[in-house]
């Protein structure tokens, strides 16, 4: 059962991960367009800075835990003394 659920925590954050992925990337090409458009930088709004830094982080710390892991030794394997 905890494996299960385990499971399913990293599937939720993975999904989370790819939506604010998704949200950043449009935010910045809304940004670009707009800065095209007007001939001249926009500034970008904080409240988007900061989902591209939870973005930028979750990702990070998704990919930590996975290599973490990997490196744990399995349950089943006996280990040498």
């Amino acid at each position: 059962m905890e494996k299960a659920y385990a499971k399913y925590l990293k599937e939720v954050a993975q999904a989370i991960t790819i939506s604010f992925l998704c949200w950043s990337l449009g935010a910045l090409v809304m940004w670009g367009y707009t800065t095209f458009r007007k001939s001249e930088l926009q500034p970008i709004p904080e409240s988007v800075v900061t989902m591209i830094g939870i973005s930028t982080s979750g990702s990070l710390l998704n990919r930590f835990l996975e290599t973490r892991e990997k490196l744990k030794p399995k349950e089943n394997e006996e280990t040498l003394s």
